[in-house]
């Protein structure tokens, strides 16, 4: 894969679905986009801390469905 080294956004790896809230590790950061929870909401109800590469991105789907995904951020 090819990356863009100037694109003007962030790049993010996907690493899969939030399934379990016990598999998420509690140094990530948290973005919210067309979420009902905002990314203050998520952090408290998780008690994550903002630090490291990982990155939490609430966001809604198709059909209303709303999902939480892992990434970690590549550039």
């Amino acid at each position: 894969m090819e990356l863009l080294k100037k694109y003007p956004g962030r790049v993010f790896e996907f690493m899969g679905y939030l399934k379990d809230k016990k598999d998420l590790p509690r140094d990530m950061h948290v973005i919210s986009r067309n979420h009902p929870l905002k990314a203050d909401q998520i952090k408290k109800k998780f008690q994550l801390v903002e630090k490291g590469q990982e990155y939490l991105l609430a966001t809604t789907l198709q059909k209303d469905k709303k999902v939480m995904m892992l990434t970690r951020r590549i550039y």
